[in-house]
């Protein structure tokens, strides 16, 4: 009985059908070899049964696929096409390599590694012949755009340009009117064209606000502050000095400092500079103006009906 040893592997390809509209990739892959003797002379002319497997190791290991077919030879070659009697079910993304055996005889040595062109088979995995997300590696294409997939339109704005240079989109600002209305100057903006209007169409003051504002914080007041209704919650200041106050409980300091030393004192008035200042905890004093005023006992108050002149002291 003759050995016999593929010598040359002239074909090893994938075979594409074409189908209107969509291309199908059939499970099957075109392969041609040449049988000669273990002299190197080619084998007679005829048939020979030629059996294939599918290994993913280049020795040993167990046949992932195998089929049998009769091929002609003439000079020694032989053309076949794998997977037409049982099917290539292979994922084909590892290696393979590819064992013969003929008329029965011993599988040849060595096996025949298969080249990338088998590998497309993989891309009978899209369903449809429709590229997928999923099939594309992380990295290599933008996905998506602020979550908006598929085709994504940019549109530019007022004032706004888009402009394609090479894989670069430049988006810039063209200002409004001829120029931008907001000037920057390192990380401050400003504005010296007019007024600023907050909830009005008709600013008529540099700012000009309508409706509630709230400020956290500190504010200064470089004019004259004009207002219906002023309220504080502890005093109101003058040249940084305190000059009304109702610190305590249902208490009245008019003057600088006055009332400044009350702490738990109530139901006191104290007007004038320093009036009440050593006054603490004291209660009951309806009116001082005496700078270092003694808190009044409740018998010593003087009633509506005992009427005094407005320059008398109470000691």
């Amino acid at each position: 009985m003759k050995r016999f040893a593929p010598v040359l592997l002239l074909m090893a390809c994938l075979a594409f059908t074409f189908s209107e509209g969509l291309t199908q990739v059939p499970k099957t892959l075109s392969y041609q070899g040449v049988l000669t003797d273990t002299s190197g002379t080619q084998v007679p002319d005829g048939q020979y049964q030629l059996t294939f497997n599918l290994y993913d190791q280049q020795s040993g290991g167990s046949s992932l696929w195998a089929e049998t077919q009769t091929s002609n030879v003439e000079k020694g070659v032989f053309s076949v096409v794998l997977g037409k009697i049982a099917p290539l079910m292979l994922s084909f993304d590892t290696g393979y390599w590819l064992g013969i055996a003929v008329d029965g005889g011993p599988e040849l040595s060595p096996r025949t590694e298969l080249t990338a062109s088998a590998y497309s088979l993989n891309a009978a995995a899209i369903s449809d012949s429709i590229v997928t997300g999923s099939k594309i590696a992380d990295g290599q294409v933008v996905r998506s755009l602020n979550g908006i997939t598929d085709d994504v339109n940019m549109v530019a704005g007022p004032n706004i340009s888009i402009t394609p240079l090479g894989d670069s989109l430049i988006i810039a600002s063209s200002g409004g009117g001829g120029g931008s209305l907001w000037s920057l100057s390192g990380n401050n903006v400003y504005y010296n064209n007019g007024n600023v209007g907050i909830g009005t169409t008709n600013p008529t003051a540099r700012l000009d606000i309508s409706g509630n504002i709230s400020i956290s914080g500190n504010g200064t007041v470089g004019g004259t502050l004009t207002g219906n209704i002023i309220n504080a919650t502890t005093q109101f200041n003058i040249g940084n000095n305190r000059v009304l106050s109702n610190a305590g409980t249902n208490n009245l300091f008019a003057g600088v400092n006055s009332g400044n030393g009350n702490t738990t004192g109530n139901n006191n008035s104290f007007f004038g500079t320093g009036a009440g200042a050593l006054n603490t905890t004291g209660g009951e004093t309806p009116f001082s103006e005496e700078a270092l005023a003694i808190p009044i006992p409740k018998a010593a108050i003087i009633h509506s009906s005992e009427v005094l002149p407005i320059s008398a002291r109470i000691i």
